[in-house]
C-alpha cells in the first residue's frame, strides 16, 4: 500500500513557515516518511494477520501550531486467485457409439432397435451406411465381420442407409422385418421359431474396408470392450 500526502498552505512562503505531517493511529504494517513542505508518504504491506479494518490518520502542522487532519480508513482483504486443474477423462472420445438397446424375438417376427449412446452423431455420410445382423443359432455369439451370410445360419440383415441419417447422440432406430432398410437377399429366417432358438443381434456388424466397421465408435477409439453385440434372446 502506497499513499502520496500533499498539504497546502495559503500563507507559505512566509519566512520560516513550515509544514510538518505526522500520524495519529498508525497500523504496525505502515510507515510514515515526512519529506517536508507538506509532503509524506504512508506505505508499507500488511500480513495475512492484518486483513480488516485499519484507521488511519493523519495531521499536518505549521511552524504556528496550526493543525489539520484527515482520517480515513484502510481496508486489508484477503488474497483472491483462481487455481486451474486439467481435466483427465479415462476412455472418452467425442463419436458415436452404437449399441443393440433392444432385440425383440417372438415365434414370427423379430425386431432390433439400435441406440447411439455415444456423445456424437453419426453424421448423414454416405461412408456412414453400416450393417445390422440377427443370427438364429449361431454355433457361438458373433464378433465383428462375422455377418449373417459369413456364419451361414438362419437371421436377418438391415443395411442402414444414409436416408436414416444422421442418428443423434440419445437416437434411435428400429428395425422390421419387411422394412425399407431389410435385406433379404442377404440372410433369411425359417418361421416360425421356436423356444428353443437363440437369436444374437450386431449393430455395425461388418466392413471389408476397416477394423471397425462403417462407423468408428467411442470404444473403438477408447479401447473399450466391444459392445456392438447382444443376445442370445428366444422367442
Amino acid at each position: 500500500y502506497t499513499y502520496n500526502a500533499l498539504a497546502v498552505d495559503p500563507d507559505i512562503p512566509l519566512p520560516g513557515d513550515m509544514l510538518t505531517v505526522t500520524v495519529l493511529p498508525l497500523p504496525t504494517w505502515l510507515t510514515l516518511v515526512d519529506h517536508g513542505n507538506g509532503q509524506a508518504t504512508l506505505s508499507g504491506t500488511p500480513a495475512a494477520g492484518d486483513v480488516g479494518q485499519h484507521p488511519v490518520g493523519l495531521q499536518v502542522t505549521d511552524s504556528g501550531g496550526l493543525t489539520d487532519t484527515q482520517f480515513f480508513t484502510i481496508t486489508v482483504s484477503a488474497d483472491s486467485f483462481s487455481i486451474y486443474l486439467p481435466i483427465i477423462m479415462k476412455n472418452y472420445a467425442v463419436a458415436p457409439d452404437l449399441v443393440v438397446d433392444r432385440l425383440l424375438v417372438s415365434a414370427n417376427a423379430v425386431t432390433v432397435t439400435i441406440k447411439n449412446q455415444g456423445p456424437k452423431a453419426v453424421e448423414s455420410l454416405n461412408q456412414n451406411e453400416f450393417w445390422v445382423d440377427v443370427y438364429v443359432n449361431p454355433a457361438s455369439p458373433p464378433v465383428y465381420n462375422q455377418t449373417c451370410e459369413y456364419l451361414g445360419v438362419q437371421g436377418a440383415v438391415w443395411g442402414v442407409t444414409q436416408s436414416a441419417l444422421p442418428l443423434e447422440s440419445g437416437g434411435v432406430l428400429t428395425l422390421t422385418i419387411g422394412d425399407a432398410y431389410h435385406r433379404p437377399d442377404k440372410c433369411a429366417i425359417q418361421w416360425p421359431l421356436s423356444s428353443a432358438d437363440a437369436v444374437w443381434a450386431q449393430v455395425d456388424s461388418g466392413n471389408q474396408n476397416t477394423s471397425y466397421g462403417a462407423v468408428l465408435e467411442n470404444h473403438e477409439i477408447t479401447g473399450s470392450p466391444y459392445n456392438n453385440v447382444t443376445g442370445p434372446v428366444s422367442p
